[in-house]
């Protein structure tokens, strides 16, 4: 039994004959050439024919990659199980399909038989993300990934499943937009906060070692490299961890094995990773490739439009607008490149403004709108790649206009049992739902702190 490190969210676990490997995105940008990898990968695609199961936590870019699985040669691909939570949609099982792999979907919390004592149990949590238990008769290793377990309750909830493990895994750093570039005080609370979160999870999985990952990144894109001021390295997350809870930290580098037994040397992989993040403000950075015309964003808007109404009640969209603690009626949106103002909402679309008398809601580039309004988990992406600005740091407003999109591109509808739902939910502050459950309640206007 071994683990081999590939880069950010992604490692083999072998064991005996079966070699899993978790997330593999190994090369180019992710969430509209906002993230790229903050080292090199090591693994190549011809690797692959050593793997017998992939398993993808969620559909995020930097988890889910499908510019990698293309490559793959396609007799290798036929001998290669991938594993992924039950989803409704269906989405990213049919994918793989047709690029012929074997699929095998994973029940919520359901044990999975890998071979002889080997198995593995899948959770899914708030939204499309999910955990991983991988378990033999003596061995318990916890990948956490990006599921946001904030807290003790939450915690507990999972480890009813899982009982107290032996290695875990767990982000170390921030991943989506914190702030406009003045708002350092509000990234260097969110680091913290992410650090907390770790200790939080050792305090109740009680791991012997805790592998801090998923957040060997860095906001590639001349609009968003600022985020980068104070995000965690990987040494103050190894610290904290030594430092702060009964587990120790474990820091592995593209190409590192490491059976969970022998003595490991974090502090190598640390100098080499100190080396990147040393040059940060050196590496590439990606900048605007093109000005969108406004004739292409108002055909966006209007195709975007009738995806919502068509994957949602006409009654619902109608009232929802008008609930107070919900609805938004309309935006407004300036663009960096053009400086040209729009207002957005759902009865009439993008309409230019000629000149605005209020501040605008939100500000991106034209290339960032045109992928908000090209697909439904367009708004999603700006949140994780931070292009833009807002005046409203929970750019609530926002997210009340884009949310409808979000929620359909994970197979939710909006109707009036929903909303009935989700009001009571507000009005109550409680989630009608389970920790494990899509709710609006939770995830709606996001927080900062989140």
């Amino acid at each position: 039994m071994k683990i081999e490190w590939i880069n950010h969210a992604s490692y083999v676990f072998q064991y005996k004959n079966s070699r899993i490997i978790a997330d593999p995105w190994l090369f180019g940008s992710a969430f509209n050439d906002g993230w790229d990898l903050l080292v090199e990968t090591q693994f190549k695609v011809e690797d692959f024919k050593n793997i017998t199961h992939i398993w993808f936590s969620h559909e995020h870019p930097d988890h889910f990659a499908p510019q990698v699985l293309g490559k793959i040669d396609e007799k290798v691909r036929k001998n290669i199980t991938i594993l992924f939570q039950e989803t409704s949609d269906k989405r990213v099982v049919n994918f793989c399909k047709k690029l012929s792999f074997k699929v095998k979907e994973l029940p919520h919390r359901s044990k999975f038989v890998i071979e002889d004592d080997f198995s593995i149990t899948c959770g899914k949590m708030v939204g499309i993300d999910s955990w991983l238990l991988y378990e033999t008769s003596d061995f318990k290793l916890l990948n956490i990934n990006d599921c946001v377990i904030s807290n003790r309750k939450l915690c507990e909830s999972v480890k009813k499943t899982t009982g107290e493990v032996d290695v875990l895994m767990s982000q170390f750093s921030y991943a989506n937009w914190k702030g406009n570039p003045d708002d350092i005080k509000i990234r260097e609370k969110s680091a913290r906060e992410k650090l907390n979160r770790i200790k939080i999870q050792a305090d109740v999985f009680k791991p012997k070692y805790t592998i801090p990952f998923a957040s060997f990144v860095y906001f590639s894109h001349d609009e968003n490299k600022y985020m980068n001021d104070s995000i965690n390295t990987i040494s103050t997350a190894h610290q904290y961890i030594n430092d702060n809870t009964d587990s120790e930290s474990i820091v592995m580098y593209p190409e590192d094995t490491w059976d969970f037994k022998s003595k490991f040397d974090s502090e190598k992989s640390i100098k080499l990773y100190e080396k990147a993040y040393s040059q940060i403000s050196k590496l590439n950075y990606r900048s605007l490739s093109k000005t969108v015309s406004e004739e292409e964003l108002l055909a966006a808007s209007e195709k975007y439009l009738l995806g919502l109404r068509k994957n949602n009640s006409s009654i619902a969209m109608g009232m929802y607008r008008y609930i107070p603690f919900f609805g938004a009626k309309n935006i407004i949106i300036k663009l960096f490149d053009t400086k040209a103002y729009y207002q957005f909402g759902w009865s009439k679309g993008l309409i230019p403004i000629a000149n605005s008398t209020s501040a605008p809601d939100i500000e991106m580039s034209s290339e960032s709108l045109l992928y908000v309004l090209s697909y439904p988990w367009g708004f999603g992406t700006l949140m994780v790649n931070g292009r833009f600005r807002s005046k409203d740091l929970n750019h609530t407003k926002s997210s009340r206009i884009f949310m409808l999109g979000l929620m359909n591109s994970i197979d939710k509808r909006l109707t009036m049992g929903f909303i009935l739902k989700e009001s009571l939910s507000k009005i109550f502050g409680k989630s009608l739902s389970t920790d494990d459950d899509w709710s609006l309640h939770k995830l709606w206007p996001r927080s900062l702190k989140e």
